[in-house]
Formats: C-alpha cells, sequence, structure tokens
C-alpha cells in the first residue's frame, strides 16, 4: 500500500512541478521545447497611455499561460530617439523586443551588431511570420547576409504633408494647401497670431526643409528622411547628392533666414524636444505623415485638423518604415521571438497591446473602431508590428480622412530603390563625420540660424574635409551595382 501511495504521490509531484513548466505551442514532448520562467522587456516608441499596467495585466495572463513568460515595456518618448535608442542597443539594459526602422539608423545599428540574427529564430520560433515574408522583405531587412528585424505586415507610403488646424484656416480664410507655396502662405498668416507657432518644429522633427525636397521629387537613398543623402526618382542613373547639393535647394537655402525671421519657427528649435505644440495648442500645424494625422485627430477635435500631402510622387514605402528586432544583448532570444509570433498573428494580443481592452476602452463593428475612453490607443506604440488584417479606423475620422487610404494606393508608384540596402561598411568613418557635419553646419544653415553665403561656404569646407565626395562616389556604385541586379 505505502508502495502505491508512494508513486501516487510521485505523479502528482510531477504533475504540480509540470503546471510551471509549459510547452511551446503545446506539441513536443522533447525537453528542448519546455518552456522556463522568463521576463521579457519590450521598447516601444511614444508616450506610455495612461492605462498601460491595466492592459499589461491583462496581457500578462495570456502570455504566462501560452508562453509562461511575464512581459514589462519600456517606452522611447517622441523627444528621446537621439539619445535613448543608441543607448538601449548599446548597454545591458536588457531589451528583448524593441521597434525598429529605417529612419531609426536600422542599417548602422545592424552593422554595427546592435541586432541578433534572426534567420534561425524565425524559422524555428516565428514559423507563420515566416511564411508570410516576401523576398522583397527579406531583402530589405537582411544585412550582411542575416536577417535583423521582421517588418510590420502593413503597407506604407513616402508621405509627408501638413497637419494642419482647420479652425486657424477658417478663421483667417486659408485655401487649402496644394503646394509648398501654399504653406508658406499658410505659415505667413500665422505667424501673425500671437503666441502661435506656425510649423510647430523641434529637434526632433526639422521637417520644413524635408517637406520642401519631398514636393520637389527627391528621395532619401536609405529611405529615412533623416538621410544625408538623396537622388531624384525621375534621374534614370539615381545620382547621388548631399542635400545641399540637391539641383535648386539653393533657392530654399537662401530663404530659409527670411522665413525664420518671420517667426515661421522659433530660435530654439535644435534644443526643444517638444513634438506635442500642436496638440497643446502652441502650434498651428505639425509637418508628418498620413499615419499621424489619424492619431492626432481624435487628440484634437477642437482644431478641426486637416491633412495635406505634399510629396510628388507617393512611392509604396520600403517594408523597414516600421518594424521589430531582437538586440543582440537580450538573454531571452527564443521567447522574444516567440512573442512576437503572437503579437504578430494574433488577434487577441494585437487588439489588446493597440487599443486596449474591449468593452472598457472600445467597441468594435468590423474593422471600424470606437474608442470609449482616452486612456489608452495605442498607436504608434505598436506599429512595429502593424498588420492590415487587424488594422482598425477610428469611427470619428471624416469621410475624406478614410479615402486618402485609397487614394493613397491609386496615386502611388513603385521605385526599385526602397530594396535598396546601403552598405556601410566601406565609408563608416567618412558618413559618421557626414552626421557630424550636418548636425554642426547645415542644420543651423537650413533653418536660418545662420546667413547663407558664409554658411554654405563653410558647410562645402567642411563636408569635403569629412569625406563627401568618398561617400558620394561608394554610395553611387552601390545603387549602380544594386540597379544590375534588378534589371538582371
Amino acid at each position: 500500500m505505502k508502495k502505491w501511495l508512494g508513486l501516487i504521490g510521485c505523479v502528482l509531484l510531477v504533475g504540480i512541478v509540470s503546471m510551471t513548466v509549459w510547452k511551446y505551442r503545446g506539441g513536443a514532448e522533447s525537453p528542448e521545447e519546455l518552456l522556463e520562467d522568463a521576463k521579457l522587456t519590450i521598447c516601444f516608441i511614444g508616450a506610455e497611455p495612461t492605462d498601460m499596467d491595466m492592459v499589461l495585466e491583462k496581457l500578462n495572463e495570456l502570455t504566462r499561460r501560452e508562453l509562461n513568460c511575464t512581459v514589462e515595456i519600456e517606452w522611447i518618448g517622441w523627444g528621446e530617439f537621439a539619445s535613448r535608442y543608441p543607448i538601449l542597443l548599446s548597454t545591458d539594459e536588457k531589451i528583448d523586443l524593441i521597434y525598429a526602422a529605417n529612419w531609426l539608423d536600422f542599417y548602422e545599428n545592424a552593422e554595427r551588431g546592435a541586432f541578433a540574427p534572426l534567420d534561425e529564430l524565425v524559422a524555428k520560433y516565428a514559423p507563420e511570420s515566416n511564411e508570410m515574408l516576401t523576398l522583397a522583405e527579406r531583402n530589405q531587412v537582411t544585412v550582411n547576409g542575416h536577417l535583423y528585424a521582421l517588418p510590420a505586415n502593413y503597407t506604407n507610403y513616402n508621405l509627408l504633408g501638413v497637419i494642419a488646424r482647420g479652425d486657424l484656416m477658417d478663421k483667417y480664410h486659408i485655401p487649402p494647401i496644394e503646394s509648398f507655396e501654399d504653406y508658406l502662405s499658410f505659415c505667413d498668416v500665422i505667424a501673425g497670431e500671437e503666441g502661435m507657432d506656425p510649423t510647430g518644429m523641434c529637434s526632433m522633427n526639422m521637417d520644413f526643409f524635408t517637406l520642401y525636397v519631398m514636393s520637389e521629387g527627391y528621395y532619401p537613398v536609405t529611405g529615412s528622411s533623416r538621410s544625408p543623402y538623396w537622388v531624384q526618382l525621375n534621374d534614370e542613373q539615381f545620382r547621388v547628392y548631399f542635400q545641399s547639393e540637391c539641383p535648386g535647394i539653393e533657392q530654399y537655402l537662401s530663404q530659409a533666414k527670411d522665413w525664420y525671421q518671420k517667426g515661421y519657427w522659433s530660435d530654439h528649435v535644435l534644443a526643444s524636444k517638444d513634438e506635442t505644440m500642436l496638440d497643446s495648442g502652441l502650434a498651428a500645424s505639425r509637418i508628418h505623415n498620413y499615419d499621424a494625422y489619424l492619431g492626432e485627430y481624435g487628440l484634437n477635435l477642437d482644431k478641426d485638423l486637416r491633412y495635406y500631402n505634399l510629396t510628388s510622387p507617393v512611392v509604396r514605402q520600403t517594408a523597414l518604415q516600421d518594424a521589430m528586432a531582437i538586440p543582440a544583448l537580450s538573454a531571452n532570444k527564443e521567447r522574444a521571438m516567440m512573442l512576437l509570433e503572437k503579437l504578430r498573428n494574433d488577434e487577441a494580443y494585437y487588439m489588446l497591446l493597440t487599443y486596449g481592452i474591449e468593452g472598457y476602452h472600445y467597441t468594435t463593428n468590423g474593422r471600424q473602431i470606437k474608442f470609449l475612453n482616452k486612456d489608452y490607443g495605442n498607436e504608434p506604440g505598436t506599429w512595429g508590428f502593424r498588420d492590415k488584417r487587424y488594422k482598425c479606423w477610428d469611427s470619428i475620422l471624416p469621410e475624406d480622412a478614410l479615402d486618402m487610404s485609397a487614394q493613397f494606393e491609386v496615386q502611388s508608384v513603385d521605385t526599385p530603390l526602397v530594396n535598396f540596402s546601403l552598405d556601410l561598411g566601406p565609408i563608416q568613418t567618412e558618413y559618421a563625420a557626414i552626421r557630424e557635419v550636418m548636425e554642426n553646419y547645415y542644420d543651423p544653415l537650413k533653418l536660418g540660424y545662420i546667413d547663407y553665403e558664409s554658411g554654405v561656404e563653410e558647410l562645402n569646407r567642411q563636408l569635403e574635409a569629412a569625406g563627401n565626395e568618398t561617400v558620394k562616389l561608394e554610395i553611387q556604385r552601390q545603387i549602380v551595382e544594386f540597379m544590375k541586379q534588378q534589371n538582371s
């Protein structure tokens, strides 16, 4: 009898222990498939929602049950990208999943080993995501032969335009903004409104210049508006220019000081990290993309926000506009990939982290969503795994805002350059020096803080010393080689 009782006790003990060790996908019995308890940290962009703790509690009910892990979330605020993002990738803070994008120097970070290679991890722990990846997407997130990110399953466009306060446009009888010149007229009028910044620019968003070059048909060679080097899309040779060398740009630079003196932007743009001036009523507009407009609209119903795209042509954007990566220093790479597979492909995970708790934060009718309060709603935080299957449209958006999405698809064109991946290896030193020249000599010039004649002369001297010609020649060589491969 004692023998049988002892055997039953052992069985019960094994059962209790097994409650704390979970099997991934519930299939395999082998020891390597058993999951020990883990704690993961995800890094999202944007401001932390008020009800994040409430949502995280619900999320951890799912992750404990299905992945035997708990999740914490760290946030990089809009004014912190330049300083905090590199630090999170280079210290032992142990981030396990992090937002990645071309505009956040994805290729440079991958080159220096900041991200973990994902080839084997995706194949083993994210089979559904692996199956969905197209060849073009794989190419875009591959650096030196390795996959370093999973791009969002969502089509983006290289849209840059003006999010303008419609109430002020009506007040001053300002017509629709259909060109860069129209925006100048808008700024002229708003500059007369005391205490109102026409453009709302800060150090994290100095896109007045970018708006101009994109309206003139220029495209950044890295796909990011922060790229020092651009090409003209209608130029079959894709000749490479540093920003200030683009044909026609001297017209902009020579007028920048006049626009600054008129009050189009403040004298502390380079020091300010405040991207919320439109929301707080201190700015009449914000230069950004269509997605930003969709997010801003519901937060500013009293301002009657209107969006005017000034980019021409509209290009279907690189997959690296939004993506997720695993930092090289993560101690939980396998579990992080399992979690990312859930975030990307399990609607319960996606809806919870993106929109909150159904019935409390929102209700849905198909893919139209009605927010019941403003305490959650986490776009753009979850843009890194945004998915066209689950994307919802705010029910308060005006009809013309939704029509824009269809219009962009009709207007959009394809360019092979969205698949171009710049290899910085041969020019790493020079490229880093060029970025310093941009910060110290070019940014003050394009903001009109210094005189054009003396400023551009000094800029050119610094560019030459930094190796501008060497960088341009190497980028040009890579583009030529890339185009040969595309056409073969």
